[in-house]
């Protein structure tokens, strides 16, 4: 995986860009910060990342009366 980083506004809304550069984000959050003033832009770098490829299935075959 390659880092990016992302722009997150605390009061509301979702990260919805990769940026590839943490410039390119810091653009962003400047932007962001004009049009809406007074709200926080905080830039986001991606550090690690967790994937499960196969879920775990469970069958329960147990006749436990709950």
């Amino acid at each position: 995986m390659e880092t990016f980083w992302m722009v997150w506004n605390e009061n509301g809304g979702r990260p919805v860009i990769k940026h590839r550069s943490l410039y390119d984000a810091t653009k962003e959050a400047e932007r962001l910060a004009v049009k809406n003033i007074g709200q926080k832009f905080i830039v986001l770098e991606s550090l690690k990342f967790c994937e499960i490829k196969n879920p775990v299935i469970w069958n329960f075959t147990d006749n436990i009366p709950f």
